[in-house]
């Protein structure tokens, strides 16, 4: 459920974008500092931090325009529901040719809808986009850094995140604040 958190005004977000952009930034250094200690799974937690803010850094930077286009209820999601930012990050990562490979995918198959292997072959090729499924892991990813949890199995803890797996996310999570940064106009 998405609670009733006030909008900010176009000049507002104005003062927003760098804010949010700095955040994610800060959220990068974070992960590093913990990184170097040998704490992968809190770590991890901050590299999704970073993208959250980093999205939230590209609404804001819209934010006049989105104003325009969309319900107000719309953009209280787009701000304040995770999933929704994790599945901006995912569409907002592909990098051109990844988007032209998929409009290509639709005129090759002008009758069928796109499906999740097609679309997963094809940012496999891409490597600088988040894969498909970080729009369903992120939050899940994030918890697991963060807290210890039995899953009905087996504890869960932050110590199970390994530094291969914190590497992995952390090509992509950073290449996707310092291009916020550069789109927003802090570099």
């Amino acid at each position: 459920m998405v609670t009733r958190q006030p909008l900010p005004t176009a000049r507002q977000s104005a003062r927003g974008v760098g804010l949010a952009a700095d955040n994610a930034w800060t959220h990068i250094e974070c992960a590093e500092a913990l990184r170097r200690a040998g704490h992968f799974g809190a770590a991890s937690a901050h590299l999704v931090l970073a993208v959250e803010e980093a999205v939230k850094a590209r609404v804001y930077f819209l934010w006049a325009t989105l104003m325009t286009e969309m319900k107000q209820e719309e953009l209280r999601k787009l701000l304040y529901t995770h999933r929704i930012r994790h599945g901006s990050a995912v569409y907002d990562s592909m990098s051109k040719p990844a988007r032209t490979a998929i409009a290509l995918w639709h005129i090759d198959h002008p009758v069928k809808e796109i499906d999740r292997k097609a679309l997963a072959r094809i940012l496999a090729r891409h490597s600088e986009a988040f894969p498909l499924a970080w729009a369903e892991n992120a939050d899940k990813d994030k918890q697991r850094g963060m807290h210890v949890d039995w899953d009905g199995r087996r504890w869960k803890t932050p110590v199970s995140v390994t530094e291969e797996q914190y590497q992995r996310r952390f090509v992509r999570c950073l290449d996707f604040v310092i291009t916020t940064r550069a789109a927003v106009g802090l570099f």
